[in-house]
């Protein structure tokens, strides 16, 4: 019969199999189940229904008709009142008979259905200990019971959904009852370790990895022990506690010689409500004693993200970041200044001295990957600038722009460059364009532009070609019309998978349907499609159009019947603080056209967004896709897009885990 794969190990060390349950005891709880099952209806050859334990939702399965019975209809009289919606819980894990299936068997091995039991089963206290050898005798008696159902179903003379539900919920309680008993802390330490790392990193969020590392040392002496030796289950850390900070500088501690990931940010909230634009932002006294206990750590740091939002904070964490030592191991060095106003002269200085620019790390920086300086300026000639696989700019004045010469520098000792982020920032504007044509970058794989201007635009764009690019991003480009942006660049990227246009504006005009529809054809591989504050509909209907309708003179007389499909790949939808009507017009337009989307993403827990779809728009969504709805928590990668990034990094020998692996815990 089919067993879990890890049933073997549970049977291994639950002692399954062997005769050391007391007879009697087994006789004591036979006895009791005889006594549940003495009103029920029996099936053929002595096969009845068992009532599911307390801990499963309420539910008794229907009694399953004999095959030469039929099943009674199923009427308000006749239901049980389990099958009532209101009565299941949110997992839907039980069907109610044998004709409203609802779920397959496979179901009852889901992981949801065990989350949602074991959250129901209480707490092993010391005042209410399990009596291992009943749990034995269960266990003895499930596995006497599914080999009795085994042999009822190949007896009947057709297939019977009943038995198998009744299979699979005797294995399931089996299952169970063998974890309950499961002796985990004879488990290897090893073993144990790496059970611990992989609940803190599939937490699904900060808060809860939080959270987890805290739990896993509360359990007992030998957990804490373990989990505390483990130097890697530390050694991602991000600041959320208050200054001085004793929790988090704690871990780092512990973390030892592992190799750190640390994110520092402003004070967050941690009572009721509270807001974070109401807490203190960190002085600079504060910023300097934080960066003193974590620079003695610099030659172990391979990660350090820092945003904070005061000038003089943003600019005391790069002092420090120069005067310490080597960063040997540091692969990835974010520092944003992100506190409103925008200004670009700090407050109380001299305009000139405002703009001095800062070096970077002291200029030496070996094995520097990913960089990203937000709202400061910097020194362009002497900071570490070279063999970068992502380059991220944003918020810089033009005249701290580096020179158009200097720029193309840069980008020629990245030869290797995957990402490139420019936000309100790039080369510095020129009239007279360089002679040189546009500079060739093999290996860029994800391009953003962000808060420019369409000459602008066309101006950065027109000094790189990236013909095998797969990631494209437009985002706060919505004070002007982006028309003629999308005639420039159509053609440019043929090899585009991922499209993300936020907070992106392009005309309600015929002239700019058709550089829409001429763009979206260039683009043929798009697979996912990531929206937000979008608020023409031109943006998300073209996808509906038939480019034969835009195409030019010698393609009239062609049949207007024949309907051609724009991105035919497109399969994965995401999309946050977006207008449900143009979500569904887009769903309902690619079902009709028989290419409906498979998944789609979207965060409905973020309290900010207005737009959030309501459990009915859900189930609208669910009904126009041929996948599923699935709720995205944290607006984080969708598997495609994950699947496409993999994919690139083994051609272009990207560090894949600066982008969505080791960092996942606090990003």
């Amino acid at each position: 019969m089919h067993t879990s794969p890890l049933e073997p190990v549970f049977v291994f060390f639950s002692g399954h199999g062997k005769s050391n349950v007391p007879a009697k005891l087994v006789a004591e709880v036979k006895q009791k189940r005889k006594k549940k099952e003495t009103n029920k209806t029996r099936f053929p050859s002595r096969f009845s229904c068992f009532s599911y334990s307390a801990a499963l939702p309420t539910y008794k399965p229907s009694v399953m008709p004999s095959s030469t019975e039929s099943s009674p209809p199923d009427t308000p009289e006749t239901r049980d009142p389990s099958s009532n919606p209101t009565h299941l819980n949110s997992a839907h894990i039980i069907t109610t008979s044998a004709q409203d299936a609802r779920l397959p068997v496979e179901h009852w091995d889901s992981d949801m259905l065990v989350r949602q039991v074991l959250r129901r089963l209480p707490e092993p206290l010391s005042i209410r200990p399990i009596n291992n050898d009943a749990v034995r005798a269960r266990i003895k008696l499930f596995t006497l019971r599914v080999r009795d159902l085994e042999r009822m179903k190949d007896s009947l003379p057709r297939y019977s959904y009943q038995v198998e539900l009744e299979i699979a919920a005797a294995r399931f309680k089996r299952k169970l009852c063998l974890w309950s008993i499961f002796p985990i802390n004879n488990l290897p330490e090893e073993i144990l370790v790496h059970i611990f790392r992989l609940v803190v990193h599939l937490s699904d969020s900060p808060s809860q990895a939080t959270d987890h590392r805290l739990h896993l040392t509360w359990v007992c002496r030998h957990w804490r022990e373990v989990a505390i030796n483990d130097k890697v289950l530390w050694s991602c850390v991000w600041f959320r506690d208050r200054p001085p900070y004793a929790r988090s500088l704690a871990w780092v501690q512990r973390a030892g010689h592992a190799p750190l990931d640390i994110r520092v940010d402003e004070m967050q909230p941690t009572h009721p409500g509270e807001t974070r634009d109401k807490l203190p932002r960190l002085t600079e006294v504060q910023v300097a004693e934080l960066m003193d206990a974590i620079m003695p750590k610099i030659a172990t740091i391979r990660s350090l993200v820092v945003v904070l939002d005061t000038w003089e904070g943003a600019l005391m964490v790069l002092h420090k970041l120069g005067t310490a030592a080597v960063p040997l191991i540091l692969e990835r060095l974010e520092v944003h200044r992100a506190g409103l106003p925008y200004q670009w002269v700090r407050p109380g200085k001299d305009p000139v001295e405002a703009r001095i620019p800062v070096t970077l790390l002291n200029g030496v920086a070996p094995r520097l990957k990913w960089l990203t300086v937000n709202g400061l300026n910097m020194d362009w000639h002497h900071s570490p600038l070279s063999n970068l696989h992502t380059l991220d700019f944003r918020r810089m004045a033009m005249d701290a722009c580096p020179t158009s010469i200097r720029w193309r520098e840069i980008l020629r000792g990245c030869p290797r460059l995957y990402k490139l982020h420019l936000d309100a920032s790039g080369p510095r504007w020129e009239e007279t364009p360089s002679r040189e044509g546009p500079l060739r970058l093999t290996y860029l794989r994800d391009l953003c532009l962000g808060d420019l201007s369409v000459r602008y635009s066309k101006y950065v764009l027109s000094q790189i070609a990236a013909p095998d690019l797969v990631v494209l991003c437009f985002m706060n480009m919505n004070g002007e019309d982006f028309g003629p942006l999308l005639d420039h660049i159509t053609g440019h990227f043929p090899k585009v998978q991922v499209l993300s246009m936020y907070s992106f504006n392009v005309n309600d005009i015929p002239e700019n349907w058709r550089r829409m529809v001429r763009w979206l054809e260039s683009m043929p591989h798009v697979r996912v499609l990531k929206v937000a504050q979008l608020f023409v509909p031109i943006l998300l209907k073209a996808f509906l159009e038939n480019p034969r309708k835009y195409r030019a003179e010698e393609d009239e007389g062609a049949p207007e019947a024949i309907h051609e499909v724009l991105c035919p790949n497109l399969s994965a939808f995401q999309f946050s603080f977006q207008e449900f009507s143009m979500v569904r017009a887009l769903l309902d337009g690619r079902k009709q056209l028989d290419v409906p989307l498979e998944n789609v993403y979207t965060h409905r827990q973020d309290k900010r967004d207005t737009e959030i779809p309501t459990l009915a728009q859900v189930e609208e969504i669910k009904a126009l896709i041929s996948g599923q709805m699935v709720d995205n928590h944290n607006m984080l990668f969708p598997a495609e897009e994950r699947e496409v990034h993999r994919a690139q990094a083994r051609f272009t020998e990207f560090p894949l885990h600066l982008m969505f692996q080791d960092y996942s815990v606090y990003l």
